[in-house]
């Protein structure tokens, strides 16, 4: 809204400059006119003085025409080509206006667009990060997962993480590209924060999957947190410089990159162990 006040403010201040502009012009070719016997304006046999010129501009532009000031000579197409200027200008004016108010809803509209869908990468990633949860309690409560899960790819604990973190930084990498970024820093910071727990969240199944002692340790399962590793550091390097986490300690502890890295350096090094 305050973009659109911004470009009423600026249009409202060049119609009123092209308006004063040209009213100004004519009554000073009125005036010019005036200079020569029988083409000037004049009011009962007398020639209009300035003023009386600028008023006769404004009557003429407005195609009022009162009657009280007669054109003579040359001035007679003066005030005719002002009087279909002034046409011409309102329909101008009117059409400035509304294109205006066309390009402002479908900014706004885009705009909005582009908040959601942001949106819903934020809800992809807390998606998966609850599911992870989940899982987590599951194993807390005895039902232990079955080592085919982890062998297989939608049905593996960690799928879901990959799919949330591409589509996030997929759609992160594209507002870069059209310049969108920066609007939605707000967005990027949320995001953020779920893909550090997101992380967390997979170090502590990791860990709760090795003292139970499940067998989780399979090539389809390495695979996939590997490249849930490599989508976090990608987050990381690719975004986080945009936000207030790149100066600021995270959650009261080190620098957010400080902490994130750690978390998947740790997860690369359980599965190297492996």
């Amino acid at each position: 809204m305050k973009e659109l006040s911004t470009k009423q403010k600026h249009l409202s201040y060049k119609l009123i400059a092209t308006l004063v502009g040209s009213i100004l012009f004519f009554s000073a070719l009125f005036w010019l006119a005036g200079n020569f016997e029988g083409h000037g304006v004049a009011k009962n046999n007398e020639s209009a003085d300035i003023y009386e010129l600028v008023y006769f501009s404004v009557v003429s532009i407005t195609t009022l025409g009162y009657g009280d000031f007669t054109p003579i000579g040359i001035s007679r197409l003066f005030a005719s080509l002002e009087a279909i200027f002034g046409i011409l200008f309102i329909g101008y004016s009117i059409s400035q206006v509304l294109s205006l108010r066309q390009s402002t809803l479908v900014e706004y509209s885009v705009n909005y667009g582009i908040h959601e869908a942001y949106n819903q990468c934020i809800e992809y990633l807390i998606d998966a990060k609850e599911s992870i949860g989940d899982k987590r309690r599951e194993i807390q409560n005895s039902i232990i997962p079955e080592k085919i899960s982890f062998i297989y790819n939608r049905s593996n604990p960690f799928y879901s993480s990959t799919k949330a973190l591409r589509i996030t930084n997929g759609y992160s990498s594209h507002l870069v590209n059209i310049g969108k970024i920066d609007e939605l820093v707000k967005h990027v910071e949320r995001a953020a924060h779920h893909v550090e727990e997101l992380a967390g969240f997979s170090r502590k199944y990791l860990n709760l999957l090795q003292s139970k002692n499940i067998d989780w340790k399979q090539d389809r399962t390495f695979s996939i947190l590997l490249t849930v590793c490599d989508q976090v550091d990608y987050f990381v390097d690719q975004f986080i410089e945009k936000t207030s986490y790149a100066s600021r300690p995270y959650k009261g502890g080190g620098m957010y990159r400080g902490v994130v890295k750690s978390i998947t350096n740790d997860i690369r090094e359980k599965c190297r162990k492996s």
